[in-house]
């Protein structure tokens, strides 16, 4: 896991980020400092011009696809795949 957080993190540094037409969806899980979400939206604002959906999830990225947590995650998923 911790390598692939590393890779994931040397992947983001060195990609080229282009605005997009189209629409994000977010999947949003809960964060300590609720400011740190703002700061995600907004940094994805920047470049779909399409706008951004939030999906609220329970949890955090460690619990996301476990119990309890993955069972309101997949109904999120849901929505946004019908949205």
């Amino acid at each position: 896991l911790e390598e692939l957080k590393a890779n994931l993190r040397k992947v983001s540094v060195n990609y080229t980020w282009k605005e997009n037409n189209g629409k994000v969806s977010l999947l949003l899980t809960e964060k300590p400092d609720k400011n740190f979400n703002n700061h995600i939206i907004k940094s994805w604002k920047k470049y779909a011009k399409g706008g951004v959906k939030i999906y609220p999830t329970l949890g955090n990225h460690p619990t996301l696809f476990e119990e309890p947590d993955i069972k309101f995650v997949s109904e999120q998923i849901d929505k946004c795949i019908i949205d």
